[in-house]
């Protein structure tokens, strides 16, 4: 070793501990899934990116049911009084009565299942089914079974795609953001509009060196400008749904805290969300009546910072307040990398979920025909910061 180089390397230790030791906290301390701390503003004022993820599920597209419902009613259309109720009835005994013509026992079996669902047709509904004879039998039979088996889950790759831009003040930091949903089966491929967002926040942090800690707090409203086919993917992500349900407004206030501890940043949030459904969600005849959804978000975070590299550990829950039993007792753990360049991050990151909801996958939730919390997600980020 030439004479100075120890010197010269001590230095320039000295001079990066002393950078990092003077870096003001939660400088990149950004998540893959949850809220954290406010950057400063003289850290990252201007910033622009896209969220990515793709996920396996067995998802059901809505317009592909309605679409195959309304071409076999043509030929009867009377028979559109009953698709609500088309989900509750038995295809196979329907098809078997059908075929061997025995109508009244269709009508009393039909009415029979849809009671025991706690369905009660109206008087015009009754009125139809009284109608029915050996002329309408089959068709109606038929309508059943075309209904459940659109109905069946198909295996299909979900992807979405969320570009953003960011503003940051002293005070106020502001995201726009809007959603993109893609699928991809054994039919092709699909792409729909999801909602558009809009995030504004407020927090601060203090200290510097070894230890430093913050706050954050603001809320998250996305407006319904969604197509209805990206309500499949709402729950692929779970904390992701307020941007996929298409016919539901959604606010959710939120507020982080934080401590940095110079290498590890470590933050716990808690989130309420509010889905209230739209004038278009009121009534759906093929999958109900759409309901005021709640829950709550509660969340901590783990991030690494070695320099130009961050590891994180996310761990979330979801706990049911109203008509959301999808997302009751859902536990998801999220684990990625990060590079720090100098003006742009990129990031990948897989999603697990320990616990699932015990809801049974892909069914009309709150008038929403949701798809299933994905086994698991991948997730990637890309950002220039200015």
């Amino acid at each position: 070793m030439k004479r100075g180089t120890v010197p010269v390397m001590v230095a320039c230790g000295l001079i990066g501990a002393a950078g990092v030791a003077n870096a003001r906290p939660f400088n990149n301390g950004d998540l893959f899934v949850g809220r954290t701390v406010k950057h400063d503003a003289r850290d990252r004022f201007i910033s622009a990116g896209a969220n990515f993820q793709v996920a396996p599920v067995e998802a059901v597209i809505q317009t592909a049911v309605k679409k195959a419902v309304d071409e076999q009613a043509k030929s009867n259309p009377e028979a559109a009084k009953m698709v609500e109720y088309l989900k509750y009835v038995d295809a196979k005994q329907m098809k078997e009565f059908a075929d061997a013509g025995k109508t009244e026992e269709f009508k009393k079996a039909m009415e029979d299942q849809m009671k025991a669902h706690g369905q009660t047709p109206t008087a015009a509904q009754k009125a139809y089914l009284a109608t029915i004879d050996s002329s309408k039998l089959k068709t109606m039979a038929t309508l059943v079974e075309v209904y459940q088996n659109a109905s069946k889950p198909a295996k299909t790759t979900t992807f979405s795609v969320e570009p953003y831009a960011r503003l940051n003040l002293r005070w106020l930091e502001a995201t726009a953001q809007i959603a993109i949903a893609g699928f991809h089966n054994d039919k092709g491929d699909s792409f729909e509009l999801g909602n558009l967002g809009l995030d504004l926040h407020t927090g601060d942090a203090y200290g510097a060196g070894s230890l430093g800690f913050g706050w954050t707090t603001g809320v998250s409203v996305y407006a319904p400008t969604g197509t209805a086919d990206a309500d499949t993917i709402a729950l692929s992500n779970v904390l992701a749904t307020p941007r996929y349900l298409h016919s539901y407004l959604s606010y959710a206030p939120y507020a982080v805290v934080g401590v940095d501890l110079m290498f590890v940043k470590v933050t716990a949030r808690g989130e309420y969300v509010d889905l209230r459904p739209m004038a278009k969600a009121v009534d759906d005849k093929l999958f109900g009546a759409a309901k005021r959804m709640r829950y709550a978000n509660v969340g901590a975070g783990l991030l690494a910072d070695l320099g130009i590299v961050g590891i994180a550990a996310e761990l979330d829950g979801l706990f049911e307040l109203e008509n959301a039993p999808m997302v009751k007792g859902v536990w998801l753990g999220t684990f990625g990398l990060r590079t720090y360049l100098k003006v742009a991050q990129i990031g990948a990151a897989v999603q697990i979920p320990f616990v699932k909801s015990a809801k049974d996958a892909s069914t009309s939730v709150s008038g929403a025909n949701l798809g299933e919390i994905a086994s698991f997600n991948v997730l990637l980020n890309a950002q220039v910061t200015l």
